[in-house]
Parts: C-alpha cells; structure tokens; sequence
C-alpha cells in the first residue's frame, strides 16, 4: 500500500494523526527513560519533517478521500487492521473484477467462434470467387471483344448515317419534291443539287461505284423537280405578266432563280415574262393615248405637249418595266452546266428582256411622232421654233431612255432617228429662212434701228437659246452644239444688214452698227454664245472705226480743215503756209472761227447723227473719238497759226480760242 506516494501519503497521515492524539504530559511508552524523550523527539520531528515534505497533489487528495469513506475511528486498532482491510479491499476489488473479465472472456470467445466461423465462410468464398474468376474470364474476354465490335458497328453505323445525310433524301424530302411548290421544296431541290455536285468528290476516290449510282438517283430528282418547277414558273408568268400592274409574290421569285440553273427553262420563262409583259404595254400605251380623263390624243395640235406627254408616259412605263425585272435579276444564283442545257441558250440579261418589251411599242411611237413632225415640218418659220424644242425633249429621252434600256435597244435607236430627223428637218426650215431673208429686199428704218425681220430672227433664236440653257447638255457641249444655229441665223442677218440699200456711207454704218449691237444684246447671257459674241464685237469696233473716221472726215471737210491740214503736212519747209492759197490769212482766219463756232453750238454731240446710235456706250465713244480728233486737227493748225515762220500777222485775232479752251469746251479734260 505504502509503495507508491498515495500509500506513503497515507502512511504519514496516519502518523501524524496518532502522534496528535497523544495527551499532553503523557510519557511514552518506554518507561521513562532520560534520554527517550529526546529520542522521541527527534523522531517526531523527523516524521513532521517527512511529512510536511510530502507534497500534496489531486492524486493523494483523492486517497485521502478513497480512504475517508471506510476508515471512520482512528483507533489503534483500526490503525493496525487498516493495512490488512486495504489488502482485503483490494482483495475484493480483484475478484470483482475477475468476475467481470470472466463475463468480457467469454463474450471475446463468442467473438472468436463468430470471428472463426466467418473466416471458415470467407475462405469458402473466396474458394467460389476464385472459381467463379476462372469460369467469368472466358466471358469477360468475349464481351470486351463484343464491346469493341460494338463501338465499330457504332461507328461505321454514324458514318452510314452521315453518309446517308449527305447523299440521299430521307422519305419526307421525297415526298416534298412530289408536293406542292414552298419553300420546303426549294430546300430540298437545293440539296439534290448539292448531293450531285458533292458525288464528284466520291468519284475522285475508290467509291466510284456508289457515288455513280448516287449520281443517276439524283439526275432523276432534278429532273422531276426542275420539270415541276418549270411548269408552276411557266403557268405563274402566263398568269401574271399579262395584267397592267403583276403582284410578283416572293414565291415566284425564288422559282424564277432557282430555274438559273437550268438556263434554258429559265431562258424560256423570261421569254414568257417579255411576251406578257410586251403585250401589256402596248395595251397601256393605247390606253393612255385614247382613255382616261386626260388622254394624249386630245393635244395632237400642241407637238411640243403631245410629244412631250408621248416619251414622258414611255420613260415611265421603261423605269416600271425596269423594276418589275430587278425582281428576277437582283440575287445572284451560280450557274451550273448541265448537260440538259442547250447549247445555244446563251446567258439572258436584263436590257435584252427590256429590249424585247418595248420594240413592239416602236412602230407605234414612230407613226405618231412621225406624222407630228409632218405637220411641224411646215414652211412656217414659227415650225423652226417649235422643231428646235421638239429636238431637245427627243435629246433628253435619247439620253434618259437608254440609260436604262442599253444604247442598242430598238426604242434606243428609234429615238436617235427620230432627233435625227427632226433635226435635218429643223436645219432645212433654218436654211429657207436665210434664203428667204437674203432674197427679199429690206426695208430700212427711218431711225436707222434693226428691221422687224431681224427682230423677228433674233426673237426666235432667243427662245432657242432660253430652251438650250436648260437642256441636258453639257454646258462645256452646248457652244458646239449651238455654233451650227447661230452661224445659220446670225450669218445672213449681218450680210442683210451690210446689203441695206438707199442709204448714205454715215447712215449705213449706223444702221449697221444697231443691227450688230441688236444682235449682240440678244446673245448677252448665255454662255454657249461667246464665240459668236466676240466675233460681233470685233465687228461692232471695226464698224464704229469706219463711223470715227468718216465723221472726222465729214466735219473737218465741212470747214475745209481737212485741205488745210493736208497742205501743212506736205508744204516745203521754206516755204510759208500763208503764201499757199488755201492757208492764206483769211482764209485760215474764216475755217478756224467757223469750226469754233459750229463746236459752241454742238459741243454736246460733235456729230449729231450718232444720237441714232442705239448703244449709249457707243453714242459717247463715238463722240468722244470724234472730238478728240477735231481738237487735235485744230491744235495742229492753230500751232501754225502761231508759228512766225508761216507768216501769219497778229495770230490772237485770227484764232482768238487757245486749244485749252476748246478742249474744255468739248469735255475733253
């Protein structure tokens, strides 16, 4: 008990207990003996020492308490029975728990003869696990085998199934093609186009054979599709083209483009489109000539306005015709040969159907355009004015027309000849005029102003000119194309104006030069005219030249200035200008004071007859140029006058107004 500290705890408990319990003054038990009371105390005092060094933890406390709960007296004899009553407790406590081990042994032999028997089981089962491994390999090796061959039959069976996909028609897809025309039949006409196209690549490797076989299955659909196909596209023309305005459906389109690739079905419902279509208009064109509320027949007598609302209802119905095609030529659909194709089916386009729509309504357009050119080809000259407009409305529609149609139309080329013709027929009226206006005498104007009959010229070329301004033609274009009239109208009127009989040489170049500056102001304006304007003007100035001159001449001859100048310019350098005749001292002396006085009184207009002169511009040149040159004739003579080698005597009295003077008294500072 007392081997382990809890026991040695214990053991000095106890003794400290019994040494407590001593009474005081008591001996002990040694008989009083001298020295044993030291001796006792030593020993006390060792075991107090021993037991205050016992150290006091949980595990000694709990001993204490263990031992509290039997140990009650603390008497001697139960102080010397406490080691044998631990022993007997002890005793007790083992046998206990022998008793229970024995219960917990023979639960561990129940546990052994189940564990014994269950091993005895397992071996038996693994015996069988064994055998059954060896019965089982043979057929786990036969389904790995039967697997393998499966995912092989699985394969080959997607293969089969993309083959199939590829390069047949499932049930459904053959009985579309069978069906009415939608657009599932488009989608599966289509894939039979592609599955022929895609047995090429079988041909090109070792299944030759099938894809051949393919091939002739699908040769057999097409054909069966197409003729289905060409047959509802045929019937859908025939049905829609004829009416005035066809609701082409998005149906009929897509029939239309998928028959591309047959070019020679196609080729013929085109055909079909074009005849419908042809007649259609030729229908529409007589309507509009005879029936509505404003009918074109009902302006015959007006050519511009018939003729005008004639190709104005013709571009119409072309730019109609045109968007009514765009339909079948707006999506592009390869072309594939086919050896059903003709081989002269040659590729239709749009401007070929256009061309075939509208060469029936040629023949009509011509008799009635024709006939009004007839009547406006007259010899009226108010024709020509009317032929020249009639000209730029067909130049319009020559232009605007075949824009659309193509330049090798038959209504293309009608219209070419028609503006051809109405031209010829415009520059024969154009060509009688001016044999007319040179063959018939001219009566000349009292005021010296242009004649009515250039008027009248002049008044038609500028409607002319006001119709070419707003044509089509380029304006870099319009001056060579207008030379050809202006030079046929402007030509004969300057040699009329220059053939002017009964009239003097000042008065002629007056008339002239209002004729020229008429004609000038009518051209002012228009830029196609300016060569022609130059050409005038140049004229007008030579012609104010010749006018300058002769009015200079004229007027210093009135007062024989001109003989006088003449002989100072031409007399000997001795000899002095008085002694001449004509430069005598009176006589110089009378010319000078004369012209003096004639320029006081017109000193305004030095030459009275250019107040006729139409141009202001002209009137004050003139008068100006004249003056200018009478003052320097007058400077000249009155410097001689002045000059004492010439001889004259008191020069003031004789020209008493210096050249200033008569300078200031003409404006000319």
């Amino acid at each position: 008990f007392f081997s382990n500290p809890h026991n040695a705890r214990m053991e000095a408990n106890t003794s400290t207990t019994v040494i407590a319990s001593r009474p005081a003054g008591t001996s002990p038990p040694d008989g009083g003996n001298k020295s044993a009371p030291l001796m006792k105390n030593v020993t006390v005092t060792r075991k107090l020492q021993k037991v205050l060094d016992i150290s006091v933890d949980d595990n000694f406390r709990d001993s204490l308490e263990y031992l509290s709960s039997f140990y009650t007296e603390n008497t001697v004899k139960d102080r010397k029975n406490l080691r044998g009553l631990l022993e007997q407790r002890s005793l007790v406590l083992h046998e206990n728990f022998l008793a229970e081990f024995d219960k917990v042994n023979e639960l561990f032999e129940a546990v052994e003869k189940d564990v014994h028997d269950l091993a005895e089981v397992c071996d038996g089962v693994s015996t069988m696990l064994r055998e059954t491994q060896q019965e089982a390999s043979a057929l786990l090796t036969t389904a790995a085998v039967l697997q393998s061959e499966l995912q092989e039959v699985k394969e080959k069976e997607q293969q089969v199934n993309t083959f199939l996909k590829r390069f047949q028609l499932t049930p459904e897809e053959k009985a579309c093609l069978k069906g009415d025309i939608s657009a599932d039949f488009f989608t599966t006409l289509a894939k039979v186009h592609n599955i022929h196209k895609n047995c090429k690549e079988l041909l090109n490797v070792n299944h030759q054979q099938a894809g051949i076989e393919i091939m002739e299955e699908m040769y057999m659909y097409q054909l069966s599709g197409y003729e289905r196909l060409f047959k509802y596209t045929h019937k859908m023309c025939l049905d829609l083209m004829l009416a005035d305005s066809p609701e082409i459906t998005p149906n009929f389109i897509t029939a239309l483009d998928a028959l591309k690739e047959r070019p020679a079905l196609w080729v013929q419902c085109m055909q079909e489109v074009a005849k419908g279509r042809r007649t259609a208009v030729v229908r529409n064109f007589f309507d509009a000539l005879s029936a509505g509320d404003r009918p074109i027949d009902a302006h015959t007598s007006d050519a511009l306005r018939y003729v005008g609302d004639v190709f104005a209802w013709v571009h119409q119905s072309v730019a109609e015709e045109n968007e009514l095609l765009q339909n079948f030529f707006d999506k592009k659909v390869s072309r594939v040969a086919s050896d059903t194709d003709s081989d002269d089916a040659a590729e239709l386009t749009k401007f070929d159907l256009l061309d075939q729509i509208f060469e029936g309504l040629c023949k009509h357009l011509k008799v009635r355009v024709e006939q009004v050119l007839g009547t406006t080809s007259g010899a009226q000259s108010s024709n020509m004015v009317v032929l020249f407009k009639l000209e730029n409305i067909l130049e319009f529609y020559a232009q605007a027309i075949p824009e659309i149609l193509g330049p090798n139309a038959v209504l293309s080329g009608l219209l070419l000849d028609l503006k051809n013709g109405t031209i010829k027929s415009f520059f024969e009226l154009l060509k009688n005029m001016s044999t007319k206006l040179l063959s018939d005498p001219m009566e000349v104007p009292s005021d010296l102003t242009a004649p009515a009959v250039v008027h009248d010229a002049l008044d038609k070329l500028t409607t002319m000119m006001e119709t070419l301004s707003t044509s089509i033609i380029p304006k870099e274009e319009r001056e060579a194309e207008f030379a050809h009239v202006l030079s046929a109208i402007v030509d004969p009127l300057v040699t009329l104006c220059e053939m002017a009989q009964g009239l003097d040489a000042l008065s002629k170049s007056i008339f002239t030069v209002n004729c020229l500056y008429t004609m000038q102001t009518a051209l002012v304006g228009y830029a196609f005219t300016k060569g022609k304007m130059d050409k005038i003007s140049k004229m007008v100035d030579q012609e104010v030249g010749v006018l300058e001159k002769e009015q200079v001449a004229a007027l210093l001859s009135r007062f024989g200035l001109d003989e006088k100048v003449q002989q100072l310019e031409s007399k000997p350098p001795d000899v002095a200008l008085s002694t001449l005749p004509s430069t005598s001292q009176t006589a110089m002396a009378d010319a000078m004071q004369a012209l003096h006085g004639y320029l006081e009184i017109n000193a305004a207009a030095v030459v009275p007859q250019s107040e006729r002169i139409l141009s202001l511009r002209l009137r004050q040149q003139v008068n100006f140029h004249v003056a200018e040159a009478v003052c320097s004739a007058y400077e000249c003579l009155w410097a001689a006058i002045h000059d004492p080698t010439n001889g004259y005597t008191n020069p003031a009295s004789m020209v008493p107004h210096s050249v200033d003077s008569v300078k200031k008294l003409l404006q000319l500072e």
